[in-house]
């Protein structure tokens, strides 16, 4: 099967991102503001939907909405009202039906874009390890299609997240069984579809050269994007640290890298990643995606980085310096479920009979709320992807977090979630979360956990 065939049958929402991605044209809708109706279509939670925009369509076509009706019961200003809103959902479900109407000419022009060598070599060498050795597999012939064509891939619970990013850039089409056929009860990956002019420009494309800088790319992007999401702002000396520590413990991998060449390397950013490199006062830093615009006069009072670099020199201790696995975990998970605490946490959790997706989903927000600054926590929501049934549970809870509220006194008072989890589960809640919250690092203790410093003999309340 053709990659254009293949990327047919995805659904109008992934070749839309596609599209957007790609900043290519969507054919068939000209204005920016009809794109962006389209993408509010495409992207909504609850009834206003496509399908929604659709079928009001097609009701009115067949006289079945209230524009079809005599409106003159109504005053001249609800006529105005009603006739403008009509005409908004309807005007959205034509460009909606011209969308799907158009659905091969979108997958035809993302497929071109695709199969162009140099966009497939962009994109391998984005790709981390695990990806990226299932293509080198089927470049050196170490595994086979199938008899239906499909190729088998093993993928660990951990890898799941990086295999689908990989399908939705529309290169890889992955073959999943659903969580009800499987005897745990989790979505499990298979095998992937390789579309037959695909195949040939891989063979091609991988090179020796390509695999090793493509190797040294993902190492690369790996501490960039920990040490971002981990302290915030750091020096490039310590992302130097946590390289050597790599290429020490891998040398026939990576190669040895002075300060200098390091800074070299990192300096122009890294495909497909967002952070910000400046210097101040003769030393580089990387930040997390701020554009800090840092000069050497600008004062902790004015510049956001510039008080997280005067803060942290005031500290008595040392940036917390993960081991490699440590990093390697953090990679695929952004948090440390190994940890104990986050470990029974998940398991509280599946204690609700909900699905891996929200389980996860909640493991995970409850550490970007741990690990959030005030300012964060007031300003964004980090369970927001969390199904309904479940954020219903528990989204009072995290905004308790969210406004800085102490962790003993969440759900104190809240009738919806007392009405929801037992007592005992409640209490049980509030004790893992404390726990939690102690072995999760925390930027401005320079990636350190409450414990930590406290074994380490620091008073943690001091350096707040």
């Amino acid at each position: 099967m053709l990659l254009k065939e293949l990327l047919e049958q995805r659904n109008m929402k992934e070749l839309f991102l596609m599209l957007e991605k790609r900043k290519f044209p969507v054919p068939g809708i000209e204005s920016k503001s009809d794109v962006q109706k389209v993408r509010n279509a495409y992207f909504q939670r609850n009834e206003l939907g496509e399908e929604y925009f659709l079928r009001h369509l097609d009701d009115f076509e067949a006289g079945n909405t209230i524009l079809n009706e005599d409106l003159s019961k109504y005053s001249k200003k609800d006529q105005k009202v009603i006739r403008e809103y009509e005409e908004d959902l309807l005007n959205t479900g034509r460009l909606l039906r011209e969308a799907r109407r158009r659905k091969g000419e979108w997958a035809g022009l993302i497929a071109a874009s695709l199969l162009d060598p140099d966009a497939f070599r962009l994109f391998y060498l984005s790709l981390s390890s695990e990806p990226a050795a299932f293509l080198n597999q089927v470049c050196s012939g170490q595994i086979q299609p199938d008899v239906d064509g499909k190729w088998p891939l093993s993928v660990r619970r951990e890898e799941k997240n990086i295999f689908l990013r990989c399908e939705e850039t529309g290169y890889f089409t992955l073959i999943k069984i659903p969580p009800e056929k499987t005897e745990d009860e989790r979505e499990k990956i298979t095998s992937v579809i390789i579309a037959d002019d695909l195949l040939p420009l891989i063979r091609e494309c991988i090179t020796p050269d390509l695999e090793q800088e493509q190797v040294l790319r993902s190492l690369l992007r790996k501490i960039v994007d920990f040490s971002v999401s981990y302290y915030e702002i750091v020096p490039f000396s310590l992302l130097h640290k946590l390289y050597a520590q790599y290429q020490e413990q891998y040398p026939l991998q990576y190669p040895e890298m002075s300060l200098s060449a390091f800074e070299e390397r990192i300096g122009p950013k890294i495909e497909r990643m967002s952070y910000d490199t400046f210097i101040y006062k003769g030393i580089s830093y990387v930040a997390n995606n701020v554009d800090p615009q840092v000069t050497d006069d600008a004062t902790p009072e004015d510049n956001y980085c510039v008080d997280m670099i005067q803060y942290a020199k005031r500290l008595p201790y040392d940036y917390y310096i993960p081991d490699t696995a440590e990093i390697d975990e953090y990679d695929k998970w952004y948090y440390w479920p190994s940890r104990e605490p986050f470990r029974k946490l998940r398991a509280f959790f599946e204690g609700f009979y909900l699905d891996e997706k929200s389980i996860e989903d909640m493991t995970s927000g409850m550490w970007n709320v741990l690990t959030a600054d005030e300012v964060s926590r007031k300003s964004r929501y980090p369970m927001d992807l969390v199904d309904e049934n479940v954020s219903e549970r528990l989204n009072e809870a995290v905004m308790m977090l969210m406004s800085g509220q102490e962790t003993e006194d969440i759900l104190h008072e809240n009738q919806q979630i007392v009405l929801s989890i037992r007592e005992s589960a409640k209490q049980e809640f509030i004790c893992l979360l404390a726990q939690c919250g102690d072995l999760a690092n925390q930027p401005r203790l320079l990636g350190h956990t409450p414990r930590h410093l406290r074994e380490m003999g620091y008073d943690t309340g001091a350096d707040e």
